[in-house]
């Protein structure tokens, strides 16, 4: 389901909206993500999530700068989640036990949802209005889809046994409810 209508585009609130619930999903990305490099015992799965973080703090930042400038408004307060049930589908990944589970969460169930929300903003942007926001959207989603591709790779590793193959199920099902219940990832 997209949120906004083919030929539609987002006016200056509705952008700034998009803009600050990225910002805020990115800086919570970064956070769970290096958060788990300190008791990830897999080197390489150590070295994707610290390399990932890196990359949602920087989107973050990109968002940021993409945080319009109102008189009266202070650019801080658009970043915010788009839904108290994206906020807890943050926190229940964040509380994902393990590898398998943190990696099936971040590369399965939220970054496609994540990539398919900000192409469906790209597909929203007026290249005369929106370059900049186009050129952070573009940016963005090179970078997830390389770090989605590189989660289920070693992911993909992971599933060794039948347990391995049902923990992973478990988890993309269960964030994906919970991601289907809070509604648009970005409002």
């Amino acid at each position: 389901m997209s949120v906004v209508g083919e030929g539609t585009r987002l006016d200056l609130h509705a952008t700034a909206r998009r803009a600050g619930a990225a910002r805020w999903l990115d800086a919570r990305l970064f956070e769970v993500l290096g958060g788990w490099v300190a008791d990830e015992a897999d080197p390489e799965v150590k070295i994707a999530f610290a390399t990932q973080a890196s990359h949602h703090g920087w989107h973050a930042g990109l968002w940021g700068e993409r945080l319009p400038t109102l008189h009266g408004v202070d650019p801080g307060s658009w970043v915010r989640p788009a839904s108290d049930g994206v906020e807890a589908a943050m926190a229940a990944l964040a509380g994902a036990p393990g590898s398998v589970e943190r990696l099936a969460g971040v590369h399965r169930a939220l970054l496609p949802r994540l990539s398919a929300a900000h192409a469906v903003h790209l597909e929203a942007t007026s290249a005369v209005a929106d370059a900049p926001t186009m050129r952070t959207l573009r940016l963005v989603l090179a970078d997830q889809d390389e770090d989605r591709r590189g989660g289920d790779r070693l992911l993909q590793g992971l599933l060794v046994g039948r347990d391995d193959v049902e923990r992973a199920a478990v988890q993309v099902a269960a964030l994906e409810w919970l991601l289907v219940q809070a509604g648009p990832l970005l409002g």
